[in-house]
């Protein structure tokens, strides 16, 4: 419940054009989910790396944005077991734009 009121919280703040506010509560949830011990916790690790490189994109930094999703990427690899997933062509899309960028 916890968490799904926190991205709640930062989906609408990140609507609202508050990429800051946005930030750290996805840094938060990146928190609550590395201090959990439960694998299933740890599916939202991927996830939670891609929402904290869409906000710094948001907001020009474009060096930490590479690295959130290259941490994405890399979350999302080993939870699929393949690079070859959606998802992690997502977040290889970002990862790209932020480096053109």
């Amino acid at each position: 419940q916890t968490m799904k009121f926190l991205h709640r919280l930062a989906s609408n703040h990140f609507e609202m054009g508050e990429a800051e506010a946005a930030l750290e509560v996805f840094e938060e949830i990146l928190r609550i989910i590395v201090s959990q011990k439960a694998e299933n916790s740890k599916s939202n690790l991927p996830t939670a790396y891609h929402n904290i490189g869409i906000c710094h994109f948001h907001m020009r930094d474009y060096s930490r944005a590479a690295l959130a999703f290259d941490r994405s990427i890399e979350a999302r690899t080993k939870l699929h077991g393949s690079m070859y997933h959606a998802s992690v062509a997502h977040s290889y899309a970002h990862m790209g734009m932020a480096y053109y960028l």
